[in-house]
């Protein structure tokens, strides 16, 4: 994904998974839950994908939803769609190694 980024001019940046947000993952009539917001609100999406995933199986969570819309433009800005194109060529073309 780093290396998509920067062949597609589409920067990321690796977020640290913070486990002190997993408190406000826990739910009352559910195992977890995740209902958004704003502090923290992208940590927590990737602490709750994180529960779903086995150990030792890699993984990313690309949250794009801040980048997809320009405001001033009314419009959307597609943001991401070159990179996940570029990552997903590279995994089928076998040139990236994904284990």
């Amino acid at each position: 994904v780093e290396q998509s980024s920067k062949l597609m001019s589409e920067p990321v940046w690796r977020l640290p998974l913070e486990h002190e947000y997993c408190e406000n993952l826990k739910s009352e009539i559910a195992d977890y839950k995740h209902l958004g917001g704003r502090n923290g609100s992208t940590i927590e999406a990737a602490l709750f994908l994180e529960y779903f995933v086995n150990p030792g199986v890699h993984w990313v969570h690309i949250d794009i939803a801040p980048t997809s819309w320009d405001f001033s433009k009314k419009t959307a800005t597609g943001f991401g769609a070159k990179l996940l194109s570029n990552v997903v060529t590279r995994i089928a073309e076998g040139t990236v190694d994904i284990s």
